[in-house]
């Protein structure tokens, strides 16, 4: 639950321990959230003794950890100056009873803050939220000035049973959930198996019907079998009947026609000397006719030429 540490430095607004004091457990994450919630009107600080630190080269200017939690003022070094002299305090500096009240009075805050924040977080499930939020408390708590006193103790200690319950509700409620996720899985696969059994039984059903469907096809496909040899046997009957009557009438027409050819032959032979004596009296008389013709166009000819001729000479004049 501790968050990282960028370059070695506390986060923003934590001071760390003093140089060569003993170190304790890492800054942990701290949720900013439950601090938004925190009740109460804030408490007037008392002005520090000293002239005021100046700000840590990482952090945002002006911004420094809460009164009474961190190392004094006086205990860091200045920036860019020479490393204090290591010695080890004999114990904590000792604290007015103002001071005292009024860093006691903070964890009260940060306490009941956190119980309250992580019970309402665990009751929506959100453990891990809840988690987190009573370990930045404890260890906000045991950060302060005023951690070795038995009422921090006693605050310490309630965070820490409640951590304690809420741990347990959390591993309390993973396990219902596997234990959900196993009925899940096994109502799953039962009802897996009862849809493959459905699907069987409906398969061998549908089989059953497609073997009585098939078997009654092919019934009716033998019936139209019959059926179509019965009406292609009939029709070959009856077209051969029919082949039969159409060459009857055929060789009926066809003797009908050569008798009447034959008689129309006859006729033409008995008329043919007649008409060739007819084609030859024709062509006489066309003999005598072209020259006739002939006379009667060479006059035309003349008559042109000479009303040709009689017409220039009248225009010539």
């Amino acid at each position: 639950w501790n968050g990282p540490r960028q370059n070695g430095l506390p986060p923003p607004g934590h001071g760390g321990p003093p140089p060569g004091a003993p170190q304790g457990p890492p800054a942990p994450h701290v949720n900013p959230a439950f601090f938004q919630q925190q009740a109460g009107p804030p408490h007037q600080q008392h002005p520090q003794q000293g002239p005021p630190p100046p700000g840590p080269p990482h952090g945002p200017p002006g911004h420094g950890p809460p009164h009474g939690y961190g190392p004094p003022p006086t205990s860091r070094p200045g920036y860019g100056g020479p490393p204090p002299p290591e010695h080890r305090p004999d114990g904590p500096p000792p604290i007015g009873e103002v001071e005292f009240e009024e860093i006691m009075g903070r964890n009260r805050t940060v306490s009941s803050s956190a119980i309250a924040r992580a019970v309402s977080d665990a009751a929506a499930g959100e453990y891990a939220s809840a988690i987190e939020t009573l370990v930045t408390a404890i260890s906000l708590i045991k950060q302060s000035k005023v951690a070795n006193d038995d009422r921090c103790k006693i605050l310490i200690s309630s965070l820490q049973d409640t951590l304690h319950g809420v741990e347990t509700k959390s591993y309390g409620s993973a396990r219902r959930e596997r234990s959900r996720s196993r009925d899940r899985e096994r109502s799953h696969r039962r009802s897996r198996r009862e849809r493959s059994r459905s699907r069987e039984r409906e398969y061998r059903d549908r089989s059953r019907d497609r073997e009585r469907d098939r078997e009654r096809e092919r019934e009716r496909e033998r019936e139209r079998e019959k059926d179509r040899y019965y009406a292609e046997t009939y029709g070959r009957e009856r077209s051969r009947s029919r082949d039969r009557e159409r060459e009857r009438e055929y060789r009926e027409r066809s003797r009908e026609d050569s008798r009447y050819y034959d008689d129309r032959y006859r006729e033409r032979e008995r008329e043919h000397p007649r008409e060739r004596e007819r084609e030859r009296e024709r062509e006489r008389e066309s003999s005598r006719r072209d020259p006739e013709r002939e006379r009667e166009r060479e006059r035309e000819r003349e008559r042109r030429e000479e009303r040709g001729e009689s017409s220039h000479r009248s225009s010539r004049h």
